[in-house]
């Protein structure tokens, strides 16, 4: 009998890791049949039986390394709308936003106007997000429509690079305000990019066959991760070995995007004690400028962080993309109509700065892309609850609003090969 009762726990045990072995090979097979996310390092597939959709999910956060790249990007592309990019600065109110715009848009073209920024912001945008230290530490203080921002953005570079590197387009570094490369502009033919001269091969082809060529290197749209799948990526984790601790974050010495390296270079350059230095050739002043300071004051940040979730502002957790957009009024539409609509010349126009009206949230069998209609819904004017975020500390989801340490990371749907 005694022996019966230390065999017990052992064969629970066995048993226990027996279906956690079983899953993840199951999730290990499933991802055959998926096209593999390239030029990334910190992201990883999940498709167990848990998920309705199977998708790609990054393990850490975003960092203040990749959002001030972003903040550089769309400074100096959308120079006519300066609006959009003084609203992706963190750290500002809405009444200092309107009386330093003048000055804020020149921000990354004058150190003056930088020092401004700095100068008006909440403190932790200097001591934190713009400190060579914290570099590869999860970005704060970031708003749930500015971390929708950064995922789409984030989602046209990486889809850009990859048409780059497979020979499609050509590198360009001179695009502005509406020209500039947008997936979904680029899918629907609104998109007038240098082609590169040795993909004849698509010339001939419409544009419905001509995208069902590209889906293996074309990614969906990129979206702040829901709540249901930083759940899943927790299960992933075992509840142990996800990295949620601000101070683990310091291991990160390398961008997790390998397709933001282009960008990277094109725009900044590193001193010998690795700060970020504005190239000399996007700035009006004489040579480039500093972007970070080595300042010795410890930031004081707790232990774990929490994150946003794309449904955040939703009155309930969804369990798939789709009901999530449309729980926020977009509208769901037919890729091969939207084609067609297209090869008609009947199609809506991307906007000024080169945002077209439909997003791409996934794949259809019939279809070769899921589609959706975007909307001018405002998700907060309808929520009458508070928002709820993904807390490391409880691990779990809580009806809380996001603050100064609530961060985000990114997921994409996964697309099924033929």
């Amino acid at each position: 009998m005694r022996n019966l009762i230390f065999i017990y726990p052992i064969f629970i045990i066995g048993f226990l890791f027996s279906i956690l072995k079983t899953e993840t090979a199951f999730a290990q097979n499933k991802a055959k049949h998926y096209f593999k996310m390239d030029y990334v390092k910190d992201m990883v597939f999940i498709g167990d039986k848990t998920v309705k959709e199977p998708f790609y999910i990054s393990t850490k956060p975003i960092t203040n390394r990749d959002y001030i790249l972003f903040l550089i990007w769309i400074t100096k592309t959308y120079v006519d709308y300066t609006d959009y990019y003084v609203d992706a600065l963190p750290g500002l109110s809405d009444s200092i936003k309107r009386c330093f715009n003048d000055r804020l848009y020149l921000l990354f073209e004058y150190e003056y106007a930088f020092d401004i920024y700095l100068q008006k912001a909440e403190p932790y945008v200097a001591d934190y997000i713009f400190n060579t230290e914290y570099l590869d530490y999860p970005i704060i203080g970031i708003t749930w429509e500015q971390a929708n921002m950064f995922t789409r953005w984030l989602s046209d570079r990486y889809n850009e690079n990859s048409l780059f590197t497979n020979k499609v387009l050509e590198f360009e570094d001179y695009y502005k305000n509406e020209d500039s490369f947008s997936t979904e502009s680029y899918l629907f033919d609104n998109y007038v990019g240098r082609l590169n001269v040795n993909c004849s091969d698509y010339d001939y082809l419409n544009l419905y066959e001509r995208i069902k060529k590209l889906k293996k290197i074309i990614r969906p749209t990129f979206h702040i991760a829901t709540s249901y799948e930083l759940e899943a990526l927790n299960r992933y984790f075992d509840n142990k070995k996800m990295d949620v601790d601000f101070g683990r974050m310091k291991n990160y010495k390398e961008c997790s995007f390998e397709f933001l390296d282009i960008y990277y270079n094109h725009y900044l350059t590193y001193d010998n004690k690795q700060n970020l230095i504005l190239n000399k050739y996007f700035v009006s002043e004489e040579g480039g400028y500093n972007l970070t300071n080595n300042k010795t004051t410890k930031f004081v940040y707790p232990e774990k962080y929490s994150e946003w979730c794309l449904d955040s502002y939703l009155t309930k957790q969804a369990d798939n993309l789709a009901s999530i957009y449309n729980g926020y009024g977009f509208i769901d539409h037919s890729f091969k109509k939207l084609v067609q609509q297209r090869e008609d010349d009947v199609i809506q126009r991307k906007d000024s700065i080169g945002i077209f009206p439909y997003i791409v949230i996934g794949d259809k069998d019939d279809e070769l892309f899921n589609v959706l209609k975007t909307s001018v819904f405002n998700p907060k004017s309808a929520n009458i609850v508070k928002p709820f975020i993904y807390d490391h500390n409880k691990n779990m989801i809580i009806n809380k609003d996001g603050d100064i340490f609530t961060t985000f990371r990114v997921a994409v749907n996964a697309i099924k090969k033929q």
